[in-house]
């Protein structure tokens, strides 16, 4: 289990990229550095690259409570998060369902398959 986080001048995001199994604390310290990134280069766009993400790293509720921690960030509904989904199964339907609670609370959640997809959304 890796992460790593910057900042792409090239897309104007914060770039999130995991590998492995990503347990809930690990995900969370991770939201949490990338959020202070994004204020600091004044972006309200991130691009989550889980295409070499591995699943079971955390449970439905872990998941669950993932897009609630959100709610602790300001003005974070004026945020963009793209996802890059990984080729396995399980773990893209954990994102999913991931992108399904986040959107219901508010926030500008989308998946996708394509890693340039993901970057064109992010920029319109």
């Amino acid at each position: 289990m890796s992460k790593e986080i910057a900042y792409s001048d090239e897309i104007g995001a914060v770039v999130i990229t995991y590998s492995g199994q990503a347990p809930a604390a690990m995900v969370q310290s991770a939201i949490q550095a990338a959020y202070q990134l994004a204020v600091e280069k004044e972006s309200k766009r991130f691009l989550v690259d889980c295409s070499k993400m591995e699943p079971g790293g955390g449970s439905t509720l872990d998941i669950y409570d993932l897009a609630g921690m959100f709610e602790q960030f300001p003005e974070i509904r004026k945020y963009k998060d793209a996802i890059i989904l990984p080729p396995i199964p399980e773990g893209a339907e954990d994102l999913k369902f991931f992108e399904t609670t986040a959107r219901n609370r508010g926030f500008n959640v989308r998946v996708f398959t394509d890693r340039q997809a993901a970057i064109d959304w992010l920029a319109e």
